[in-house]
């Protein structure tokens, strides 16, 4: 009769299981795979205990399955909702740890009712499974220690009885002890009073109830159908957080949308300004400010590279400690294009062009800003940096973007980072057509000079030569002193004419380039042969390291590129304390890099520097086209040439080259 009454009971749960097993094809999270794991153990449970329930009661064997199910379901709800579930090593373990000492428990149980001597060593077992899995797991923490304590008090006091023939107190107290930390557990997963959590909350705490009143079984007689409710409430109570956490993501999916929606309209805004030529450089503070807004981080730095492809902090947003900007800068200083893309190639690949870089990354440059402290997730971690290079097509890298402080963890993937990546490939196109762009117009601004300064140097050559000839012949005949002396300045002046119309002759005439294979460090020792006079009585100090550089180039153009770069550079020292000239070469992505250092005043203007007739000499001292001619000679070779102004003082004029490898007894016309 009293399995009768529990068929209405198996009706109910086997639906309650079917239910499960259905929501199972559109939630497929661990968590829930584990439910249904515990749910199914429980309905085979029920099941045998209708079908194999006889008047002399059951078999021993039936009775420590029937134990050990109910054990193994408690074990598995609790370990579902604890931060473990996603590990399956540590979720594994765990549950074997337990499960394996539970259920000998069990079977001792079910054949020697009376007590055994194994009873309470296996109780103490899993007890310190229990506390040593705690402390592992959460460390020393104020949850760790509350378990602890909870787990010491009850399998404690259960050994006790146990090892005093009570085992049924003690198997029971592990089983109440199990559904209260789920009880616990589940509010901390979930950390909401939503009416699933609060049922399933419920429930396990009413199931922990009815194991305690199981230890007196004249109080369970009779009212076996109550205690059942609470495996109900709580069968109800999961499958309404489910419906509940359904709604939660269909709610946070739209306000993802919506972020993603927000920040393409504002970074859509930047990039509509960019083909308008809005300059990066100019704003890269604004463009760092706007990602903050838009994006998931609260820190952004926009680090750009100069001609010289050394790389500086442009603009930032979020960092209020100087002391902070100042590190960053320090750290950006000893960085290159190269070094960006190593770090990147190290860290992790969140988007198709970002990367996530852990500290330990930057540690090494000098950067060591922390920011906020994260929770243990798998997509962010403390002192953790988003880089996104500033990469155009041509694979250049011109900067990059770097982010810190993600305002949400799970935020940081895929599809959060696909507008910004976006964003920065229009940059980084932007700032290479505004590159292009210059060197388009420098280029077509020297072809119109040159067809200028050809033609006008044809129709002043010839009646300036007839000025310098009859000035030669009133020299001649000249009456007195003073008029041989004006005649003497007329013919100095004419000859410094015919001397600026010889270089406008040169800048206009277009060279027969011959390449081959150069070895930089004779050619820099014969042009300091050359200039070995004026370096010695301006006390000028010259340094070099070229370490064996070759560049295809035509040596007589780049000795001729050389001598006015470094003519400039002495000019440039002549009148400061410290005359100084550095004279370096290096190997950058396949290019052969001719540097000249001085300790000059600088530019005035970098990016004028190789304008024609563009001078920051006195005037009579430079004509402005000696950098000019510099610029189309190098061009012609096939090269680049930069100017840029050097930290803390001075000038340097980069000269770009294709690198040439020497091959021994080779043609260095072949090479």
């Amino acid at each position: 009769m009293d399995a009768f009454y529990q068929i209405p009971s198996l009706i109910l749960l086997g639906t309650l299981v079917l239910i499960f097993g259905s929501v199972r094809q559109q939630n497929r999270t661990i968590r829930f795979r584990l439910w249904l794991y515990a749910w199914v153990m429980i309905f085979i449970r029920l099941a045998l205990s209708l079908f194999f329930h006889g008047a002399n009661g059951r078999h021993p064997g039936l009775e420590g399955l029937d134990l050990s199910l109910i054990q193994c379901a408690a074990l598995i709800f609790m370990i579902s909702v604890s931060t473990i579930a996603d590990r399956p090593v540590a979720r594994y373990a765990l549950f074997f740890a337990l499960a394996i000492p539970s259920v000998a428990y069990a079977f001792i149980f079910a054949y020697h009712p009376g007590g055994h001597w194994l009873s309470a060593p296996l109780l103490g077992l899993i007890f310190a499974i229990g506390i040593l899995f705690a402390f592992w797991h959460h460390g020393v923490t104020a949850w760790s220690v509350a378990e602890s304590v909870f787990v010491t008090l009850v399998l404690g006091w259960a050994a006790f009885e146990a090892a005093f023939g009570k085992p049924l107190l003690g198997y029971l107290a592990e089983l109440s002890a199990a559904f209260l930390l789920t009880a616990a557990l589940f509010l901390r997963a979930y950390r909401r009073l939503s009416p699933g959590v609060v049922a399933s909350v419920l429930g396990f705490i009413g199931w922990a109830f009815a194991a305690i009143v199981a230890m007196d079984p004249a109080r369970m007689a009779g009212s076996m159908e109550f205690w059942n409710v609470p495996k109900f409430i709580i069968a109800i109570g999961m499958i309404v957080t489910l419906l509940e956490e359904e709604r939660f993501s269909a709610d946070a999916s739209r306000m993802a949308q919506w972020s993603i929606n927000e920040q393409l309209r504002r970074f859509s805004d930047i990039t509509y300004r960019l083909l308008g030529g809005w300059p990066v450089k100019d704003n890269a503070a604004e463009v760092a400010q706007v990602i903050a807004a838009s994006a998931n981080f609260d820190r952004v730095c926009v680090v750009l590279a100069d001609d010289q492809r050394r790389l500086y902090l442009a603009g930032h947003h979020g960092y209020k400690d100087p002391e902070d900007i100042r590190q960053i800068e320090q750290a950006v200083e000893r960085m290159s294009p190269e070094m960006v893309a190593a770090i990147c190639s190290q860290g992790r690949a969140v988007g198709r062009h970002s990367y996530r870089v852990s500290m330990d990354d930057l540690v090494p440059l000098g950067c060591t800003i922390s920011g906020r402290d994260y929770p243990l997730n798998p997509f962010w971690k403390t002192g953790d940096h988003l880089i996104v290079p500033l990469l155009p097509p041509q694979k250049n890298y011109v900067g990059f973007i770097a982010l810190q402080d993600a305002r949400q963890a799970d935020r940081v993937n895929a599809t959060e980072l696909s507008p910004l990546e976006m964003l920065c490939a229009d940059i980084a196109v932007a700032i290479e057509n505004a590159m292009l762009q210059q060197h388009l117009f420098r280029s077509e601004k020297l072809a119109g000079m040159g067809q200028l300064v050809a033609g006008v140097a044809h129709e002043l050559n010839n009646p300036l030569t007839a000025v310098v000839g009859y000035t030669e012949m009133l020299k001649d005949r000249s009456p007195d002193e003073a008029t041989t002396h004006d005649l003497s300045v007329i013919r100095r002046e004419s000859l410094r004419m015919k001397n600026i119309i010889d270089k406008l002759q040169r800048f206009a005439r277009q060279q027969r380039v011959e390449n081959r294979a150069v070895d930089l460090a004779p050619l820099v020792d014969e042009v300091l042969k050359l200039k070995r006079l004026d370096l010695h009585q301006r006390g000028v100090r010259v340094t070099t390291e070229l370490n064996g550089i070759h560049a295809a180039a035509d040596d007589v153009m780049l000795k001729q590129v050389l001598l006015n770069v470094l003519g400039n550079a002495i000019d440039a020292v002549s009148d400061v304390p410290e005359r100084h000239i550095e004279i370096s070469a290096a190997v950058n992505d396949g290019k052969a890099q001719l540097s000249v250092r001085d300790t000059g005043a600088g530019f005035k203007d970098a990016s004028r520097a190789f304008d024609p007739f563009y001078t920051t000499k006195a005037p009579g001292q430079g004509t402005g086209l000696g950098l000019s001619i510099c610029y189309a000679l190098v061009k012609d070779m096939g090269g680049d040439i930069f100017a840029a102004n050097a930290s803390p003082k001075g000038a340097q004029i980069t000269i770009e080259l294709p690198e040439s490898v020497m091959v021994a007894g080779a043609d260095p016309s072949l090479a």
